[in-house]
């Protein structure tokens, strides 16, 4: 077990205006109905999310501190979502976890299920073109 296995992954949001290169901030989760903001350093260009196109996006991290920026975030990468097959709801899911509980419904939504979609339109890509309007 590497020492990264023991790290827990944040989530948060980058911050407007996400304009810089070396520099930019993720707004911290921290729970619901909590008023305080934390916002945690990044590098947008070594995580390739640099441009105020991803001011607003959903992200994941490890979390550290430096003596030079305070909290910082590391190996930075968007969330991805998951459609729940109860309900319309989008699930985020970080890239450890396998399954989640949809907050509104109570379903199970599993990453399996998503990729088998995935591999489908793959297929399909690769097999006979689709009918489009």
């Amino acid at each position: 077990e590497s020492s990264r296995d023991k790290l827990a992954i944040c989530k948060g949001t980058i911050c407007p205006k996400n304009t810089k290169k070396l520099a930019g901030y993720i707004a911290l989760d921290l729970g619901e109905n909590n008023g305080t903001t934390v916002k945690v350093y990044y590098v947008p260009l070594l995580a390739n999310l640099e441009g105020p196109r991803y001011a607003g996006e959903r992200v994941e991290f490890y979390l550290a501190f430096t003596l030079e920026n305070g909290y910082e975030a590391y190996s930075v990468k968007l969330l991805h979502k998951y459609q729940c097959n109860r309900c319309p709801i989008k699930v985020e899911m970080t890239s450890e976890q396998d399954e989640v509980v949809c907050g509104s419904c109570g379903g199970v939504v599993t990453k399996g299920r998503q990729r088998a979609e995935a591999s489908e339109d793959i297929a399909c890509e690769q097999g006979s073109e689709p009918d489009f309007p």
